[in-house]
């Protein structure tokens, strides 16, 4: 008898025993942390300044007053920070001290722990290419009208404008140019494998870098700036097609 009581004691302690550590489990909360990506115009790895001189990589004088662009399925490790947004980093590098802090986009309560890659497209897949903007509501980023050429049946995924000294004269930069890179050839994915630690209450720096000098400087030639300055009509797609490639070694993460 005293044997049955004793093991019915024991079943019991254990099951409270087991049950104060499932309330201490439930209870018990992840940790949530904050990433800050800053977005940072560079040119051959100096910050990038609208309006100041850099030069183009043949030796001429170039300089830039716009860079742009559409950024789909923004994704550190397995969660998803943003699935669609449109970027103009203009403004936010107006003068050096505006480059060197960048365009910051930020994101909260993601749960701790390290993320060894982060992903997005650059531009617009298919299905969201193949869409207009009166599909959408006025605040929705692919509401923009002068982000879609309706002849091309596309978005602009991309706009690099400035003013080179095409003649190479060293008087003046009397050419405008404007690159705007579309269609659906035209869309990037870039995958970056970095150890990114998002700690409770804390928040996580990471710069992404975009170096212009290398939209010009491609793996085997220098982009032929004089033959396609402006890019506005369908049969400038070869231009689009060696701007999107180039395009590919422009990012990369600190």
């Amino acid at each position: 008898m005293n044997r049955n009581i004793y093991q019915m004691k024991k079943i019991l302690f254990l099951l409270i025993g087991a049950g104060f550590l499932l309330g201490l489990s439930s209870c018990k909360k992840d940790g949530n942390g904050n990433l800050n990506i800053n977005m940072k115009l560079q040119y051959q790895g100096e910050p990038l300044v609208m309006f100041e001189d850099y030069a183009y990589p043949d030796g001429r004088t170039i300089n830039f007053s716009r860079f742009s662009m559409y950024m789909t399925d923004l994704t550190l490790g397995d969660q998803l920070l943003s699935d669609i947004d449109f970027y103009n980093l203009s403004n936010s590098h107006a003068s050096l001290e505006d480059a060197n802090k960048g365009y910051t986009l930020s994101f909260t309560d993601l749960p701790e722990g390290t993320y060894e890659t982060l992903s997005f497209g650059e531009g617009l897949t298919p299905d969201l290419n193949a869409m207009t903007p009166d599909q959408f509501d006025s605040d929705h980023p692919l509401a923009k009208s002068s982000e879609h050429w309706f002849s091309w049946a596309s978005y602009i995924f991309t706009k690099a404008e400035g003013n080179i000294d095409m003649n190479n004269d060293g008087v003046d930069k009397e050419t405008a140019f404007a690159l705007h890179l579309g269609a659906d050839n035209a869309y990037r994915y870039f995958t970056f494998t970095k150890d990114i630690n998002i700690e409770k209450d804390e928040t996580t720096e990471v710069d992404l870098i975009i170096d212009l000098y290398y939209l010009f400087d491609g793996e085997d030639r220098i982009y032929p700036i004089d033959e396609n300055p402006q890019i506005h009509s369908l049969n400038q797609m070869e231009a689009v097609d060696e701007l999107s490639n180039n395009i590919e070694n422009v990012f990369y993460l600190n």
